[in-house]
């Protein structure tokens, strides 16, 4: 079955991510980095109007704030309902005609390594598991209401 996915690349490794689980791949809006912040996330950019947290899926120092691309997704269990996803360098399509099993080295985020018509191939990298895993790690934050900080 054809799949079209979105490949990138990162430290000599292709990836892709299935273009079903984005709502929009943009380049096209630089994040704004702040100290103090979890590992897992980068900063914040401003899209469509929106305010969205800035996830490094891989940890990694490539990332740069004026040129990163982002997959922007829709994650039931955010806190924010939307998040982006920052991806060094560019990124293409690629259409996957066959997914073949996951490497037994791979990270349980990597569900498989598709195959195109030409023979690439790209680990499959399923965003919404690693994001979920991700949400499931943070220490639940919450802002006092007015009333708890008048009763301290």
């Amino acid at each position: 079955m054809k799949a079209q996915m979105i490949r990138f690349e990162l430290d000599g490794a292709a990836y892709v991510v299935d273009s079903a689980e984005l709502l929009a791949v943009t380049s096209a809006c630089p994040f704004t980095t702040y100290p103090g912040l979890p590992e897992h996330i980068t900063g914040i950019v401003h899209w469509s109007g929106k305010v969205l947290p800035v996830y490094n899926v891989f940890h990694s120092a490539n990332i740069n704030p004026k040129e990163g691309t982002f997959f922007i997704c829709s994650i039931q269990d955010a806190p924010f309902g939307l998040v982006a996803v920052a991806v060094p360098g560019p990124v293409r399509v690629f259409l996957s005609e066959t997914l073949l099993p996951r490497p037994e080295s791979a990270p349980p985020e990597i569900v498989g390594l598709a195959q195109d018509a030409d023979g690439d191939q790209a680990l499959h990298l399923q965003l919404h598991q690693w994001l979920g895993a991700t949400f499931d790690r943070e220490p639940a934050t919450s802002t006092p209401t007015k009333r708890e900080k008048n009763a301290a």
